[in-house]
């Protein structure tokens, strides 16, 4: 029993948990963004086909290393791209059986998009900064399991990041402040994993239209003009919980239920977890009292979210959230033993 345990979680659930490699294929250590940079000049890099990649070509292409396998993905790194007013500074398209990471490139001074990837699947963007475009810091159109994960995207003329007919996507620790639009604008998506992202000093934080199924955990909307978080017609059984909301659409510490820090006109949205033993939503800065009946932590009334649609948040937290526990693989590793072990050792002592 206990051996057929061991198996099923090295070849089935192992495998399965696989956290963000923010280290690139040289197995460093630290994030990207923890690690000192030091950038390298390089014209805007243009790769729309799998083929372009050669061993022959690299300078050119901007690749630095790996053989396009999901172990070894190809690796831009490291460059920095002044795009002198053209269209993007690196754009990645038709990359389906391919496995390309760029990261840790400073690219600027584009009128459309800093970093565009479209026609893909498995790109990681990782640890950039793509400030200061035309229009958009990161654009990602019609792919497939992309990673947008530690990137600096501020003062962007538009978005700092813009999700389009996309889906199966991570976005993870990145700041999109101070741009023009949105920090985030998701269209025609789903199944997107937002979380521990910072979304700042923009006139929306984020905005979602006719996008579903997305998920969005311990961000941090901050001070932004207009709402932290608009949900428009069309955007369906999205859930948002564990996320901090401070000061946005002009709030202050003053509850005023006709002034809410968030939007919604869609359908079957969730703004808290459901079903759970100890339910828990979002801390909302200008929400965080009454708290005097059970359960403690929990504010005592609702928060009500625009829209006119009567959505809340029915559990709006008193304190700023920490992260939810997610057992370590070895902690899941003895918990899956020691359970293993007793049901062996219950059935020797009934037979």
């Amino acid at each position: 029993m206990i051996i057929v345990i061991i198996l099923l979680f090295t070849f089935v659930i192992g495998p399965a948990i696989q956290p963000i490699d923010r280290n690139g294929s040289d197995g460093g250590d630290g994030t990207s963004s923890a690690r000192t940079i030091s950038y390298t000049s390089h014209s805007p890099i243009t790769l729309l086909t799998e083929g372009a990649v050669t061993s022959s070509n690299n300078n050119t292409t901007g690749i630095s290393g790996g053989d396009g396998t999901a172990a070894d993905p190809y690796i831009i790194q490291g460059w920095e791209i002044d795009a002198n007013g053209t269209m993007y500074g690196i754009e990645i398209g038709n990359f389906k059986n391919k496995y390309l990471r760029i990261m840790d490139c400073k690219v600027y001074n584009t009128t459309n998009g800093n970093i565009y990837i479209h026609h893909s699947s498995n790109i990681t963007v990782i640890g950039n900064n793509c400030s200061s475009s035309g229009l958009t810091g990161i654009f990602v159109w019609m792919c497939d399991h992309p990673i947008i994960a530690d990137n600096i995207c501020l003062n962007n003329s538009l978005q700092g990041i813009y999700i389009s007919y996309s889906k199966h996507i991570t976005v993870e620790g990145n700041n999109c402040t101070g741009n023009f639009d949105s920090g985030l604008y998701v269209a025609w998506s789903n199944n997107i994993t937002f979380s521990n992202n910072l979304f700042s000093s923009n006139p929306i934080g984020v905005l979602f239209s006719n996008s579903e199924s997305c998920n969005l955990t311990n961000n941090n909307w901050s001070h932004n003009t207009g709402f932290a978080v608009s949900i428009d017609v069309g955007s369906e059984h999205n859930s948002l919980w564990n996320n901090t909301f401070y000061h946005n659409n002009g709030t202050d510490d003053t509850y005023d239920p006709l002034n809410s820090q968030a939007y919604d006109r869609g359908t079957e949205n969730r703004w808290n977890t459901s079903g759970l033993s100890n339910n828990y939503g979002n801390y909302w800065r200008d929400m965080i009292s009454p708290d005097n009946i059970t359960p403690f932590g929990i504010v005592d009334n609702p928060y009500k979210i625009g829209g006119g649609l009567g959505y809340k948040d029915y559990y709006p937290l008193t304190n700023v959230p920490l992260p939810p526990f997610v057992p370590e693989p070895p902690v899941m590793v003895l918990a899956i033993l020691m359970a293993a072990l007793l049901i062996a050792i219950r059935r020797k002592g009934q037979n």
